[in-house]
C-alpha cells in the first residue's frame, strides 16, 4: 500500500494522541510545561526570528536555476 499525504496526516495524528497521552502522567514533562508557562508569565519567553528564508519544499528554486541555466545555455548556441 503506498502512502498518501492523507494516510501519512492520519497516522501521525494517531501517533501525536498517543504520545500526548503520555506525556500528560510524566512528571517531568509537567514540570517543564509548568516551568515554561512561568516564563513565558515572566515575559522571558519570545519567539525566535530567524533571519533565513524559509524552506522551498517544493523546488521552485532549484527549477529557477535550471530554466535559467538552460536559456543561457540556448542563448549561446544562437
Amino acid at each position: 500500500m503506498e502512502a498518501t499525504p492523507m494516510t501519512i496526516t492520519l497516522a501521525l495524528q494517531k501517533t501525536l494522541a498517543e504520545k500526548a497521552q503520555d506525556f500528560a502522567a510524566d512528571p517531568d514533562f509537567i514540570r517543564l510545561q509548568e516551568f515554561y508557562k512561568e516564563m513565558k508569565r515572566r515575559g522571558l519567553v519570545r519567539k525566535q526570528e530567524y533571519s533565513l528564508p524559509p524552506l522551498d519544499t517544493v523546488g521552485q528554486t532549484l527549477d529557477r536555476t535550471q530554466q535559467a541555466g538552460e536559456g543561457a545555455a540556448q542563448g549561446q548556441a544562437s
